[in-house]
């Protein structure tokens, strides 16, 4: 479990790759509707999305986590502020940018990203805007059955939960179906997890692979009360 937090808080490195140190002070609201929209780039070959919205809300996502910022723009300077480790911190910092050729190019502290608008060409796309596929008309047959592995969850443990290890508060949210989210710190992250003769198996995704939350944990649930111990540590959780 301690290696799966120390995970967790490597995503820093990705989110925060432009991120600046210290604060010049509030900057002015003020909004450009030609940025607004969800954003794909690339940096060290891990893929971005930034989304910014008009209401001078966004996200910023990459290897299934989500850190979510204010964002504000002026005299071509992006400023955006968001949340990590229970900290203020300056996402973009006066960064440097620029629409050419339908792409957002952002330059700070000598990195320069180019980001390609994803979905519709529009500039008034919010965040979680979805295009829908056009089917193929040429395969008029019937779609393969995808093989989906099936994964026994228990009831009991579907639900939000409330852990603290080392001074940093996580949240774990089991949804049905095998999924769910993990939350610390501004962060968001997918898991997926399975339940089986009272153990805990569950894997969160991470810069492409798969790294083990829980393995064959014995875990058991009182109440409102969820006890998990695996190599030897034991871990409180409280439902919300």
């Amino acid at each position: 479990m301690k290696r799966a937090l120390a995970t967790i808080m490597l995503f820093a490195l990705v989110l925060t790759a432009f991120t600046a140190c210290g604060s010049d002070g509030p900057k002015t609201n003020r909004k450009n509707n030609t940025i607004i929209g969800t954003w794909e780039g690339s940096l060290d070959g891990i893929t971005m999305t930034y989304s910014f919205k008009a209401d001078g809300t966004g996200k910023a996502e990459a290897a299934g986590a989500t850190i979510e910022y204010t964002w504000t723009v002026k005299d071509g300077k992006l400023n955006a502020v968001g949340e990590f480790m229970g900290e203020t911190t300056e996402v973009f910092q006066d960064a440097d940018y620029k629409l050419e050729n339908g792409k957002l190019i952002i330059t700070q502290q000598g990195t320069t990203v180019e980001f390609t608008r994803k979905g519709s060409s529009s500039a008034n796309i919010g965040f979680g805007d979805k295009t829908e596929s056009t089917p193929d008309k040429g395969n008029s047959g019937t779609a393969a059955i995808p093989d989906v592995q099936v994964r026994p969850v228990e009831s009991t443990i579907i639900g939000t939960w409330e852990v603290t290890q080392d001074e940093i508060v996580m949240t774990f949210t089991f949804d049905e179906g095998g999924t769910g989210k993990i939350a610390m710190s501004g962060i968001t992250m997918d898991m997926t997890w399975s339940t089986s003769g009272g153990k805990l198996n569950g894997e969160l995704s991470f810069m492409g692979e798969s790294e083990q939350l829980f393995s064959d944990a014995d875990y058991s649930i009182s109440g409102s009360t969820m006890t998990v111990t695996q190599d030897g540590e034991t871990l409180i959780f409280t439902k919300k």
